[in-house]
């Protein structure tokens, strides 16, 4: 389902668009009712993109975004 790549039962990653939009990991999981984003990636067309695959993927609504870092020159 788009670029996500499926690494176990329950976890998915998108290094094609993480790659190259120059963005941090990309990934996913799912926790039965809902499903939970790994970051976001940037611009915002990226995230939105990439919640929808995730959904898509999941079909689960993602209820929780885990941002692994923040930049502190930048939002």
């Amino acid at each position: 389902m788009g670029n996500l790549v499926k690494l176990t039962e329950y976890t998915a990653v998108d290094t094609i668009t993480q790659m190259s939009t120059r963005s941090s990991v990309l990934g996913g999981i799912s926790l039965g009712s809902f499903s939970i984003a790994i970051d976001s990636g940037n611009p915002l067309e990226v995230g939105h993109g990439f919640r929808k695959n995730l959904e898509s993927y999941f079909g689960l609504p993602v209820k929780y975004l885990f941002l692994t870092h923040a930049h502190s020159d930048h939002r």
